[in-house]
């Protein structure tokens, strides 16, 4: 081989490289470019994406927003639509629809750039009776659930003793004897208070009426003098006040359907027209210790002192039939509370541990026993449109008689209701609330 023959050779390898190279570097360049085209591609359908849940979620925070307004305000809510500029290049656009047949269409539109979300829904209004409490602690006002819920838990203005509600528009009325002014207070919180007229001390008892009046009796500070009288709901007195020589602190109960007040103390028991007018009066040998009316029959219940009896006494102010003794000891019956259903009667037996039950007539008597119940405390609140019965222990817990089982169910309480040195000064009185929701429909 001669060297010319090797280096011939020479050439041709390195051209032939060189087209290896050329081909290696167009294939990395096309490879470049398909990579940065998909990679590009990806990002922008990321972007879309962000862009889709970012509308989405704007769509669906418009939406909660409006059920939120129509559970407020479902009738009466304005219609029509509302765009609603955001920064960055963001808008929302609402459109409310009329109440038509109790049904409000909700369209809300979400739009980031050129991505758009749209969500459309229908709602409806749903009203349920709801079973509340108002409890007094002494230093708190709480309106509970039959479900355990707080609606209000409030420290008010004026102290809170003695409550009473007017369950045809769930106001409750409370105040105490230490200071003279009576309260009323709402679902919502709303609170006013108004200065009792009497010179003498703050409210002993109060009855409250459906018509939103008030009875408050009170007594003059050494006790000689009981006073009576009727507030409306602005404060304002529905008459003079009574003054009535006493000798023990009153005791009254109002009758929710003719407005009538009745009225217990040294001198015995009276009926009082809804003017404020003596209809009758009649001397006792006992002495009440908590009274209910039966608003269907017009009679009163009472639980004694002394003699630890339960009576019944009819419009005409004589017994309905012989008193029941419920209690042995030094101990009254504590607490009384009509079921105008059944014309039945709950009773609060501390002293045996028991809530009892009397028929209209007397006859039969029906006991839950139970060891929360003790001492010489406690307390019973029937709420007269449904039957519900709620049951204050004195052990600073809360139940309700379960018309199922027959037994008391224990509810979870607030705190401030298990201090013990207010489970003396507890009362409760029963109600109910009307609770609306707002549903989706089709």
């Amino acid at each position: 081989m001669s060297k010319l023959g090797k280096n011939r050779n020479v050439p041709f390898i390195c051209g032939q490289a060189l087209v290896v190279a050329l081909i290696v570097m167009a294939i990395v360049t096309v490879l470049a470019a398909g990579f940065m085209a998909v990679s590009r591609t990806a990002y922008m359908i990321n972007q879309v994406n962000l862009d889709n849940d970012a509308a989405y979620y704007l769509a669906s925070s418009g939406i909660e927003f409006i059920k939120y307004q129509l559970s407020k305000n479902f009738t009466n809510y304005p219609s029509g639509a509302t765009t609603i500029n955001l920064s960055g290049g963001k808008t929302v656009t609402v459109e409310v629809g009329n109440a038509a047949g109790g049904v409000r269409e909700v369209k809300v539109t979400a739009a980031i750039g050129s991505t758009q979300q749209q969500i459309v829904k229908k709602y409806k209004i749903n009203t349920k009776d709801m079973e509340v409490c108002w409890v007094t602690t002494g230093s708190h006002i709480v309106e509970i659930a039959s479900s355990g819920e707080i609606l209000l838990d409030r420290v008010p203005a004026h102290p809170a003793r003695f409550v009473s509600v007017n369950v045809k528009d769930n106001i409750c009325w409370f105040g105490t004897y230490a200071v003279p002014f009576i309260s009323r207070i709402d679902s919502v919180g709303n609170e006013t208070s108004f200065n009792i007229f009497n010179p003498g001390e703050g409210p002993w008892c109060i009855a409250a009426n459906e018509d939103g009046t008030s009875w408050v009796a009170t007594s003059s500070a050494n006790g000689d003098v009981c006073y009576l009288e009727k507030v409306n709901a602005d404060g304002s007195l529905a008459y003079p006040m009574h003054q009535i020589p006493s000798t023990i602190w009153p005791l009254i109960a109002a009758d929710a359907s003719n407005g009538e007040c009745w009225l217990q103390d040294s001198n015995g028991t009276k009926r009082i027209s809804p003017a404020g007018s003596i209809i009758r009066s009649k001397a006792v040998s006992w002495y009440g210790q908590a009274a209910s009316v039966d608003p269907k029959e017009h009679t009163c219940w009472f639980t004694s002192w002394g003699d630890n009896k339960v009576y019944k006494i009819d419009s005409n102010l004589n017994t309905a039939w012989a008193p029941i003794k419920i209690s042995s000891g030094s101990s009254a019956p504590f607490s009384v509370s009509v079921n105008p259903l059944n014309n039945s009667a709950w009773v609060m037996d501390p002293v045996n541990h028991r809530v009892v039950n009397i028929s209209n007539d007397g006859s039969t008597i029906t006991s839950i026993v139970s060891p929360s119940i003790a001492n010489v405390y406690g307390q019973v609140s029937v709420n007269p449109k449904t039957g519900f019965c709620w049951v204050a222990p004195s052990d600073g817990t809360l139940a309700y008689v379960d018309s199922v089982t027959g037994n008391l169910f224990p509810i979870c309480v607030p705190y401030n209701m298990q201090r013990s040195h207010e489970r003396g000064t507890r009362t409760i009185a029963a109600s109910s609330t009307k609770i609306q929701s707002i549903e989706e429909t089709q």
